[in-house]
C-alpha cells in the first residue's frame, strides 16, 4: 500500500490519531517472519509507536523502516527466540 504525506494517519478533522490497529493475517503463519505494511511516498521518517498489530502480541513484533528510492518502507518483523532456565 502506498501512502502519501509525513503524517498519513489523521482523523477527518486533521488531528493525528492516537494509534492505528492493523491486522496482518500473514503473521498468523509461523513461517512468515517479516511483512511490508506500506510505503510512505513523501516521508523520510515515521514514528511506528502509533502502530499496533491486532492479531499478534505486540511484544512479539518489531517495526522497521527502510528508506528506498520510491519512499520509506514500513515493515513488521516477528521476533523469535527461546528462554533457557538453568537450575
Amino acid at each position: 500500500m502506498d501512502v502519501g504525506g509525513e503524517i498519513p494517519f489523521v482523523q477527518a478533522n486533521g488531528e493525528a490519531v492516537a494509534s492505528v490497529n492493523i491486522g496482518v493475517p500473514a503473521l498468523n503463519d509461523p513461517n512468515v517472519r517479516q511483512v511490508e505494511l506500506f510505503v510512505l511516498k513523501d516521508a523520510t521518517a515515521f514514528d511506528c509507536a502509533k502502530l499496533k498489530i491486532a492479531n499478534v502480541s505486540t511484544t512479539a513484533c518489531q517495526f522497521l523502516t527502510e528508506r528506498q528510492e520510491d519512499g520509506l518502507h514500513v515493515f513488521v518483523k516477528r521476533m523469535s527466540g527461546c528462554v533457557l532456565i538453568f537450575r
